[in-house]
C-alpha cells in the first residue's frame, strides 16, 4: 500500500510540474503568436499581353506582362507595360463577407468584364463595348470567400471599377481594403487551445 501510495504521489507531482511547463510555453506563445493570419488588405492582378477574348473563366493564355495589387478596383485608361489595346487581366483574391444577406456587386467597363464569388457567377458582360455598368447578386453567408474578376480591353480607351451593396446599405461603395485579400486569412489555434489539448492529453495519461 505504501508504493501504491508513493506512486501516485509522484504521478501527481510529474503531472502538476508538466502542467506547469506548458502554462510558462503558452503563455509565451500568446504573446509571439497571432491567432489569425492577416488580411493583405488588397487583391492580385495580373496582366497579360493578350485580349483573351475568346476564352472561358479562369482560361487565360499568354504571357503575364505585370503583377500588381489594388487596395480598390477603379482603373481608367490604365495600360499596363505601356500596352494600350488588345489586353487582359485577372484579379482575384478573398473577399470577407460581414454578415450573412444579400450582396450586390457592380461593375463599371469597358470593355468586357465578368465576376465570380465563391464560385458562382454573378457577372458576365464579356463582350465589346463602350463605359457601361453590369449589376449582379449574391446571397452569401458571412466568412472570406473567393473572388475572381477578370476584364478585357480590345481597343481605345479602357475602364475597370468593382463596388459591392452589402445588406441593409442604399447605395454602392467600394469594398474596404480589410476586407481583401491575396490568400486565405487562416483561423489558427489559439495557445489555450492548444494548452487544454497538452492537459487533457496528460490527463488521460496519467
Amino acid at each position: 500500500m505504501q508504493k501504491t501510495g508513493q506512486f501516485s504521489y509522484t504521478k501527481v507531482a510529474i503531472k502538476q510540474i508538466l502542467l506547469i511547463l506548458f502554462g510558462i510555453i503558452s503563455s509565451f506563445l500568446l504573446v509571439c503568436s497571432p491567432i489569425f493570419a492577416e488580411a493583405t488588405n488588397n487583391l492580385e492582378a495580373r496582366y497579360y499581353d493578350t485580349d483573351n477574348r475568346y476564352t472561358s473563366f479562369g482560361g487565360f493564355s499568354g504571357s503575364v506582362i505585370e503583377t500588381r495589387t489594388w487596395e480598390q478596383i477603379d482603373t481608367s485608361d490604365y495600360d499596363p507595360q505601356g500596352r494600350r489595346d488588345r489586353w487582359s487581366v485577372a484579379i482575384d483574391g478573398y473577399i470577407f463577407i460581414p454578415s450573412d444577406g444579400t450582396y450586390f456587386f457592380e461593375t463599371y467597363s469597358d470593355d468586357g468584364v465578368r465576376l465570380k464569388i465563391d464560385e458562382n457567377i454573378v457577372i458576365n458582360n464579356w463582350t465589346n463595348h463602350g463605359r457601361t455598368i453590369n449589376t449582379g447578386q449574391l446571397i452569401l453567408q458571412s466568412g472570406w470567400k473567393p473572388i475572381q474578376l477578370e476584364m478585357y480591353e480590345w481597343g481605345g480607351v479602357s475602364r475597370l471599377r468593382l463596388r459591392w451593396k452589402p445588406p441593409g446599405s442604399n447605395d454602392y461603395s467600394f469594398p474596404p481594403a480589410a476586407n481583401l485579400s491575396t490568400t486565405l486569412p487562416v483561423i489558427e489555434q489559439t495557445p489555450a487551445e492548444a494548452f487544454t489539448e497538452v492537459e487533457d492529453d496528460i490527463g488521460a495519461k496519467m
